[in-house]
């Protein structure tokens, strides 16, 4: 015998442009790489090239996913001479 589901009415009403904004976040931190810069940017601001040193990874491909971070919203960076230095956005 076959159980129905009780009907659970419509769906809430969700923030397009919200809900829009945390796909991004979560598909930026979906790849472990950019997860474990994140966390590392959690404890403060560090450059491109620090984070180089720390991933042991080449610049173009640490810019990129610092890039994807940043487009994402998570962190923004803020120019020191001729470095850019990244840092988690409040209320990430």
């Amino acid at each position: 015998m076959t159980e129905e589901l009780p009907m659970v009415g419509r769906l809430p009403e969700f923030n397009e442009a919200e809900i829009r904004r945390e796909v991004k976040r979560y598909k930026a931190l979906g790849d472990e790489t950019r997860l474990k810069m994140f966390r590392v940017l959690e404890t403060g601001e560090h450059c491109v090239c620090e984070l180089m040193e720390i991933f042991r990874l080449n610049q173009s491909l640490v810019s990129h996913h610092v890039k994807i971070l940043e487009n994402a919203g998570l962190v923004q960076g803020q120019r020191v001479g001729k470095f850019v230095y990244y840092h988690v956005v409040d209320g990430s």
